[in-house]
């Protein structure tokens, strides 16, 4: 059974964004999103993302976002107009949905041409 994560534990574990936050960052230029961020944004330009706030925090085990998280809602139903993105990243959250082709379909739509989706995924 695994156990929750004391608020402490949950603001000092170093997340898969702060890893690797420098390898994105090339590519997340200009207006931009990223989505499950936790309040943790990869880069300090970027809209953060997340879940509304009561599902946030059952995901979180009760633990507060780590910042500000500007727009909550769910992934495949973005509020954002067609192209109307240069960037969005996703890091550590598409190994938890069962079916991806409506969120990727959705984050295309909001992507200008041109544009880049950034995702990261565990490989194991």
């Amino acid at each position: 059974m695994e156990m929750a994560m004391t608020t402490e534990e949950f603001h000092s574990y170093v997340s898969e964004t702060a890893r690797y936050r420098d390898l994105p960052v090339p590519y997340c230029q200009g207006a931009g999103v990223d989505i499950a961020s936790q309040g943790d944004a990869v880069v300090p330009w970027g809209m953060s993302f997340d879940l509304p706030e009561r599902e946030f925090l059952r995901y979180s085990s009760g633990n507060p976002p780590k910042g500000p998280i500007h727009l909550r809602g769910y992934a495949d139903k973005l509020p954002f107009d067609s192209a109307s993105l240069d960037w969005l990243y996703s890091s550590h959250f598409l190994e938890d949905v069962s079916d991806w082709l409506p969120m990727l379909s959705e984050w295309c739509r909001c992507v200008r041409i041109g544009g880049y989706i950034v995702i990261l995924i565990p490989d194991k």
